[in-house]
C-alpha cells in the first residue's frame, strides 16, 4: 500500500468516527463541524502523490487531522493559546505554528472546491486598528444591537475580535454626507485625529471619522473600512506621496468598492515638500507598474506620478502639514 493511500485510509477512518459525534453538536459548533467533515472527506478522496510531493506525509497529516478533531469542539479552545494548544496536542510548543505553515499550501489548493474551516485564529498574530471620530458602533444582534456612543471623539481601539462582533458605524452630526479620512502612518493619524480645541483647519473639520491604516490595512483595519462603506461613509485618504503609498490608496478603495479622494497626495504638494524629499530605489520605482490605470487617472494621483518619476523622489505623509 502506498503512503498516499494509507494517508487516505486514516482520513477515511478520523470522518466516521466525527459523524458518530456531529448529532450532539449544536449552535455554531455545527456549521464548523460540517466544514471540518467536508475538508477530512475531500482529503480523504483526493489525497494523492502530488500532496506527497508538498513535503505532507502521514506524520503531517495524522497531526493536522488531530487538530481538525480538537475543534470539532470549539469550546475546547475557551482560553487556550496556540502555544498551549501545541503542547497539549503533540507535546511540543511550536508543532502547530509548523504544522500550518506547512499545510498553507494543501488548504489553499483545496479550499478551491470546498469551503475550509477558518484557521487564521490560530495564528500568533493579533491584529488591531484605531478610529476615531463623533460616531456610534452598532453591535450584531447576539447583543441585542447594542451601540457605543464616541460623543467626545476620542482615539479607540479595536482588536479584530471585537471588530468582528461590529454591525455598522453611525454618525453622530447632522449632515447629509459623512466623511472619513483614512490616514497611513501613525504619527500624522494621532496629530490629526484629536478634536480640534480651535478652528484652526477648515479642511480637517469636514471629516466625521479617522482611521489608522498603518500601511497596508491589517484584517481589523479591513474590516471596519468595509463597515464605513456599508454605512455610506464618503473616503478620503491621507498617504506617502510615493508609489506604496498610491497603492494603498487603491487597496482601500478596493475594499470600500468605492472611490476614494486623494487628500494632499498630489503634484502641488510634493513641489511644496520636495526639498526634504528622500530618494526612491530603482524597486520603490518599480512598484509604480503595480497601479492600475483607473487609479493613475485620478487627477491629483496623475500629477504627483508625473512628478514621481520625473524626480525619482518621494515625500514622507509624516513631513506635510494639513492644517
Amino acid at each position: 500500500m502506498t503512503d498516499w493511500e494509507i494517508i487516505r485510509n486514516m482520513l477515511d477512518a478520523k470522518v466516521a468516527t466525527l459523524k458518530k459525534s456531529q448529532a450532539a453538536l449544536n449552535g455554531d459548533s455545527v456549521e464548523v463541524a460540517e466544514k471540518i467533515i467536508a475538508l477530512l472527506e475531500y482529503l480523504s478522496i483526493h489525497f494523492g502523490p502530488d500532496e506527497i510531493g508538498l513535503g505532507i506525509d502521514e506524520q503531517i497529516m495524522e497531526d493536522f487531522a488531530r487538530l481538525l478533531e480538537f475543534l470539532f469542539n470549539p469550546a475546547q479552545l475557551e482560553k487556550l493559546t496556540t502555544r498551549a494548544l501545541s503542547i497539549l496536542l503533540y507535546r511540543d510548543s511550536k508543532r502547530l505554528e509548523n504544522l500550518l505553515t506547512i499545510c498553507d499550501p494543501l488548504l489553499s489548493h483545496v479550499q478551491e472546491n470546498i469551503a475550509v474551516p477558518d484557521l487564521a485564529f490560530l495564528e500568533r498574530s493579533f491584529p488591531e486598528t484605531l478610529i476615531a471620530g463623533k460616531v456610534f458602533f452598532i453591535f450584531k444582534d447576539i447583543y441585542k444591537r447594542q451601540a457605543f456612543f464616541n460623543y467626545d471623539a476620542y482615539i479607540l481601539g479595536f482588536p479584530l475580535e471585537t471588530v468582528e462582533m461590529l454591525e455598522g458605524i453611525g454618525y453622530m452630526s447632522r449632515k447629509n454626507d459623512y466623511y472619513v479620512l483614512t490616514i497611513e502612518n501613525k504619527e500624522t493619524f494621532y496629530a490629526l485625529a484629536h478634536p480640534q480645541k480651535h478652528a484652526v483647519s477648515e479642511l480637517l473639520s469636514r471629516f466625521d471619522c479617522f482611521l489608522y491604516v498603518g500601511g497596508y490595512p491589517n484584517r481589523a483595519t479591513a474590516a471596519i473600512i468595509k463597515l464605513l462603506a456599508a454605512s455610506d461613509f464618503t473616503f478620503y485618504h491621507a498617504g506617502d506621496l510615493d508609489p506604496d503609498g498610491i497603492l494603498i490608496l487603491q487597496h482601500i478603495q478596493e475594499l470600500a468598492e468605492r472611490p476614494i479622494a486623494p487628500l494632499r497626495m498630489d503634484a502641488a504638494t510634493f513641489d511644496q515638500y520636495q526639498p526634504w524629499a528622500r530618494p526612491l530605489t530603482k524597486s520603490m520605482l518599480g512598484q509604480i507598474k503595480k497601479i492600475r490605470d483607473e487609479t493613475k487617472s485620478i487627477p491629483e494621483l496623475a500629477g504627483l506620478l508625473q512628478r514621481i518619476e520625473e524626480t525619482g523622489l518621494g515625500v514622507e505623509q509624516d513631513i506635510i502639514d494639513y492644517r
